[in-house]
């Protein structure tokens, strides 16, 4: 072997070991999410006081738990929100009081969903999408329109449970994230 072969089959196993260096990590990093575990769910988590909410008044409240940015994790933050309306007054057992939770994400592109109290409705600003006092998708009389909206509002789990003290009585709603654009409730 002429020593120019082997100074030339040596700088190429030197630059080897430099991309293999260089290429592990950068490929690692950039695949990351998609090993990263997803959670399906936040479980349940106490958002109000059942004094709190006036019947047939919505409410909305916000979701706080761990959110990721890339890779930075915000352990107390804002990770959605909830509208929150009791439908009827106490009975002997608050925990039979019904409360119903829905998602205050359009399920049309995901903008947020803001409440009508004049109208009895909730609608999105977005592109005008419009959901009954139950969540369901409303189709107006105005001319012209036409609800963008594949689907109703997003249900949510939701219970009256008693505190751990025994006083006060919370609302427990199970937050999940369901995808936009589909006329099937879908988790995400």
């Amino acid at each position: 072997m002429q020593r120019r072969t082997l100074l030339i089959r040596g700088c190429q196993a030197i630059a080897a070991a430099i991309m293999a260096v260089l290429f592990v990590p950068i490929g690692r990093f950039i695949s990351a999410p998609l090993f990263r575990k997803s959670q399906s769910s936040s479980g349940a988590q106490r958002v109000a006081k059942l004094g709190q909410l006036e019947v047939g008044k919505p409410m909305q409240v916000p979701i706080i738990g761990k959110r990721q940015d890339g890779w930075t994790l915000y352990p107390d933050s804002v990770i959605g929100k909830v509208w929150l309306i009791r439908r009827n007054e106490e009975a002997e057992n608050p925990e039979e009081c019904k409360v119903d939770a829905y998602s205050a994400v359009c399920p049309h592109i995901g903008c947020g969903i803001n409440h009508s109290p004049d109208k009895n409705h909730f609608i999105c600003p977005c592109h005008g999408a419009v959901f009954d006092e139950q969540g369901a998708k409303m189709n107006l009389e105005e001319p012209g329109y036409n609800n963008p909206s594949p689907r109703g509002m997003d249900s949510l789990i939701c219970k009256v449970v008693n505190s751990d003290d025994g006083d006060d009585f919370w609302v427990e709603v199970e937050y999940e994230q369901f995808q936009i654009g589909l006329s099937e409730q879908i988790k995400k």
